[in-house]
């Protein structure tokens, strides 16, 4: 049974058109295969909660649950602290080092142990980092710094 179940999932995760948001009962298989609004909902959430695909589908990313609107998403997470906390990460991208940028390193997906390398990186191209005109930018920016320097790559999951 629990394979039918996988098998099913898998399908529908790989098929684009089972993309569709979903509607009060969150994401998962029930807001896959039941599309109505209102009462029905109530059978969407069931399936749901029955099969424990909700929770799989979030830590996935199938089963229409995206990062795409999501509030818990890693990356509005990144967004929200590189916008809340962006003249402190230039600053101490300045000196090379920081509770702030140890912050980002982690929200980054950096192993701790990699903090003094993501410091180096960001301080050695402050110019890159801190001249971006908004958030936005700036944290593109450290993404692509992260992917092509080699440490930051393998140690990092952005």
């Amino acid at each position: 049974m629990k394979l039918i179940i996988l098998a099913v999932l898998a399908i529908f995760a790989a098929n684009p058109s089972f993309a569709d948001s979903y509607k009060s009962a969150g994401c998962g298989l029930g807001s896959m295969l039941i599309k109505d609004d209102g009462f029905m909902q109530i059978f969407a959430a069931t399936t749901n909660g029955t099969f424990g695909n909700q929770t799989f589908g979030i830590t996935s990313g199938t089963s229409n649950c995206s990062d795409a609107g999501g509030h818990a998403s890693l990356n509005a997470e990144q967004h929200m602290y590189v916008e809340a906390n962006r003249d402190a990460i230039i600053q101490e991208t300045a000196q090379g080092s920081g509770e702030h940028l140890n912050a980002l390193a982690s929200i980054m997906g950096c192993e701790k142990s990699s903090d003094a390398a993501f410091a180096a990186t960001m301080k050695k191209n402050y110019k890159t980092v801190t001249t971006s005109s908004n958030s936005d930018q700036m944290l593109n920016q450290v993404k692509s710094l992260i992917s092509t320097d080699s440490r930051l790559a393998k140690a990092c999951n952005s």
